[in-house]
C-alpha cells in the first residue's frame, strides 16, 4: 500500500536523486564545508589561483555499506538492514553536501598596522542532500510491513531535500595588527543559479493496518515540491543569492574564529510542481472483475487521475522559495609549544536532519612546508567521526591539501557510517 501511495507522490525520484548524488561523490569534487573556508586563512601574501572541492556523505543509523549499496545497486542483506533498523531513535538522519569551485584571491598586505583589503572571486557548483525520518518509515520501507499488522505505525515528521545550483562569489578581505593581536574579517555575496528541487515533507502520515493486512486507515499531511527538468546546460530553474562573514582575531595563546556562509534563498520558477494530500481514506486491496480482464483491473486502479481522486491528492505549479543550507562555524584555537595546536568548534546548519556538529582538531607543522592534523567530531548527518589532513607545499608557487573528516567508512564499512574527502589545490605568485 505504501508503495502506491509512495508512486502517486513520485517518490521514485528519491532513488534517483540519491543515487545523482552518490555518484557525484565518487568524483572526488563543493567548498570545505566543515573546515573554515579558504579565504578565512591568514599568514598569506600576494595572489593565488586554485581549485576547490569536497564530497561527503553521512548518516547516523546507515553504515557505509548501506549507502554504497544504494547508489550501486544490489541486494541490501538482512545482517546490513537490521543492523541500520536496531539503530533508530528519535533523530533519525542522512544528508551529505558534494561540489567544486574555481577561485581567485588577492590577500591583503600585512605591512604595518593600517588596515589592508583585499579580495576573492569565485565559481562554485554545489549540491546538498538532507533527510531526517521516522522509525516506522525506514522499518516500512526496508523491513515491509508485516511487523505492523494490527497497530498504527506513524510514518509522519519524515523530510527530504535535494537541491543543486551555481554559484558566482565574491569578497572582501581585511586584515590588520593592533598591538599583539591580528584581526582578519570579511564579507562575501554570492549570486546563485538552481539547477535541481526535488523536497519532500510528510508532515503528518498514520497508517491502522488490521490483524491481517488486508486493509488499512491512512491519516495524511504530505506536499511535495519538484523543479522541472533543465532544457540544457545553462539553464536554471531559480536564481536568488547568500552573504556571508567572517571574523577572525588571532592572540598570542589562541585564535577566535566565526564564520557564517550560504545564508539566503533560492527562487523557483513558477513551473515547479507542487503535490499536496491532506486527509483520510480507506483501503482494501485491489478489487478484479476478472481474472481474465486483471490487467485491464489493475491499469484502471493505477491511473494517475483515479489515484489522485482516491488519496485526495492536488496538484499544480507553482514558484516555492526555500531557504540555502546555510553555515554557522564557531571555534577557538589554543597553540601549543613545538609548532602545535588544538581546536574545538561548534558547527550549525539550516537544513533537515542537521544535529550540532562538535570537534576538535589537532595540528602539527612538521615542517616549514608541511602540516598533519587529525581530527575527533560528533553530530551533523552522522554520528561518530575520525579525519585527517595533510597540507604540503611544493616549491614557493604551489600548494596541495588533502583530508577527510570521515575515513572511518573507507575502512569500516560494515559497521561506520561516514565518507568524505576534501580537495585544495592552488598556486600562489
Amino acid at each position: 500500500m505504501v508503495k502506491k501511495i509512495l508512486k502517486a507522490f513520485k517518490i521514485s525520484e528519491v532513488r534517483a536523486t540519491i543515487i545523482l548524488l552518490l555518484i557525484m561523490h565518487y568524483s572526488l569534487l563543493t567548498t570545505q564545508a566543515q573546515n573554515f573556508s579558504f579565504y578565512t586563512e591568514g599568514g598569506q601574501s600576494g595572489q593565488a589561483v586554485g581549485i576547490v572541492g569536497n564530497y561527503s556523505i553521512n548518516s547516523n543509523i546507515l553504515t557505509a555499506k548501506f549507502i554504497n549499496t544504494l547508489y550501486k545497486g544490489g541486494k541490501l542483506d538482512d545482517a546490513t538492514k537490521d543492523k541500520a533498523s536496531k539503530r533508530l531513535g528519535k533523530n533519525n538522519r542522512f544528508g551529505g553536501d558534494v561540489g567544486y569551485g574555481l577561485f581567485y584571491i588577492q590577500h591583503p598586505k600585512r605591512s604595518d598596522s593600517t588596515a589592508k583589503v583585499g579580495y576573492f572571486v569565485a565559481l562554485n557548483w554545489k549540491a546538498n542532500l538532507s533527510a531526517s525520518f521516522s522509525k516506522d518509515l525506514f522499518n516500512w520501507v526496508f523491513q515491509g510491513n508485516k511487523d505492523y499488522a494490527g497497530t498504527k505505525s506513524y510514518l509522519g515528521g519524515s523530510k527530504f531535500n535535494l537541491m543543486t545550483w551555481r554559484e558566482l562569489q565574491g569578497g572582501l578581505l581585511w586584515e590588520k595588527k593592533k598591538g599583539k593581536v591580528n584581526i582578519r574579517s570579511g564579507i562575501t555575496l554570492s549570486v546563485l543559479q538552481g539547477r535541481a528541487l526535488f523536497n519532500a515533507r510528510l508532515t503528518q502520515l498514520e497508517v491502522d493496518m488490521d490483524s491481517l493486512g488486508y486493509a488499512l486507515d491512512v491519516t495524511s499531511k504530505i506536499g511535495v515540491s519538484a523543479s522541472a527538468p533543465n532544457r540544457h546546460f545553462t539553464d536554471g530553474r531559480a536564481y536568488g543569492g547568500a552573504i556571508g562573514g567572517f571574523l577572525i582575531t588571532e592572540y598570542e595563546k589562541g585564535t577566535f574564529k566565526f564564520e557564517v556562509n550560504d545564508l539566503g534563498a533560492l527562487f523557483f520558477d513558477k513551473n515547479t510542481q507542487q503535490i499536496t494530500n491532506e486527509g483520510k481514506f480507506h483501503w482494501e486491496g485491489y478489487k478484479f472483475n476478472s481474472f481474465k480482464g486483471i490487467g485491464d483491473s489493475i491499469a484502471n486502479f493505477v491511473k494517475v487521475d483515479a489515484l489522485k481522486t482516491k488519496y485526495q491528492i492536488k496538484e499544480d505549479r507553482q514558484a516555492a522559495t526555500m531557504l540555502m543550507p546555510a553555515w554557522f562555524k564557531l571555534a577557538y584555537e589554543f597553540k601549543l609549544p613545538k609548532n602545535q595546536s588544538i581546536e574545538f568548534g561548534l558547527m550549525e546548519r539550516i537544513t533537515y536532519g542537521w544535529f550540532p556538529y562538535l570537534y576538535s582538531h589537532y595540528n602539527l607543522q612538521a615542517t616549514p612546508g608541511f602540516r598533519f592534523g587529525a581530527r575527533l567530531s560528533y553530530g551533523g548527518y552522522g554520528g561518530l567521526s575520525v579525519g585527517l589532513y595533510l597540507d604540503k607545499k611544493f616549491g614557493k608557487n604551489f600548494a596541495a591539501s588533502i583530508g577527510s573528516n570521515t575515513v572511518e567508512g573507507f575502512v569500516l564499512s560494515k559497521v561506520a557510517n561516514g565518507q568524505g574527502v576534501f580537495l585544495n589545490l592552488r598556486g600562489m605568485f
